[in-house]
């Protein structure tokens, strides 16, 4: 990871680092960084609809929820492809994706800083949003171990 034991060890328990830094910590800790970047990919994948409302989804959300109780998350939501940008920037920093050819893939979808403009015709909103979910796809698929995944409450 590149930093000395103590720096980790100050950042794991500093308040600023939120939690999900700290379980990135721990998996690079337990070596299982590939498993840690595969759940983060699988939850953007599932958790997110892939419905593409014609109008400003913020609305939208308010409306079907104006507790905010329960938010729906949508994947044509900014903060989204930002997740998902930066989940596969750290993949690639750390190592865990070897494949020279999906490296590429990855930083070409980075590079092309993927965005949804409201105005964009619904075909193209759709082209991206099956280039995310493909993107999405082959990096869980590359980081799916090819044998099960062992645990201790089920060794």
């Amino acid at each position: 990871m590149g930093f000395p034991p103590e720096v980790i060890a100050s950042m794991r328990n500093h308040p600023v680092v939120g939690d999900f830094y700290r379980e990135r910590l721990d998996a690079a800790d337990r070596g299982e960084l590939p498993n840690y970047y595969r759940r983060r990919l699988l939850d953007y994948k599932t958790d997110y609809s892939d419905e593409l409302p014609l109008e400003d989804v913020r609305p939208i959300i308010k409306r079907r929820d104006p507790q905010l109780t329960r938010k729906t998350q949508y994947k044509c939501q900014d903060h989204f492809l930002w997740a998902v940008c930066l989940t596969l920037r750290g993949a690639l920093g750390d190592g865990v994706i070897e494949d020279e050819e999906l490296r590429q893939d990855i930083e070409g979808f980075i590079g092309s800083n993927p965005h949804f403009e409201r105005e964009d015709p619904l075909p193209q909103k759709q082209a991206l949003m099956d280039r995310v979910n493909g993107m999405l796809n082959r990096t869980i698929a590359y980081l799916t171990p090819t044998e099960p995944i062992t645990s201790p409450t089920n060794t």
